[in-house]
């Protein structure tokens, strides 16, 4: 899930944990994606859904609360692009 998409933006975590906590891999995977972005014209929940290969709803409820803690920020198109906090 979304490890192929990490190794093509050159990022990978140090160690494979030994209890790693899946929610907090995917929405990590979601905001580095985000930050890789060259525009700030930010994503879908389509383009995120190619990207890492989870499911829409999923994606959904990550953004959602990522938004709600201001580390992601939703546009009027409904595409998302970091929030101030990064």
């Amino acid at each position: 899930m979304g490890g192929k998409v990490m190794e093509t933006l050159g990022r990978k975590p140090l160690y494979k944990p030994k209890y790693p906590v899946q929610a907090l891999e995917k929405a990590l995977q979601t905001i580095e994606i985000l930050a890789h972005q060259e525009s700030d014209q930010g994503l879908g929940i389509s383009e995120l859904n190619e990207m890492l290969d989870l499911g829409k709803s999923t994606i959904h409820r990550l953004l959602d609360t990522l938004v709600a803690y201001e580390y992601v920020e939703k546009l009027d198109d409904n595409k998302y692009r970091l929030g101030w906090r990064m």
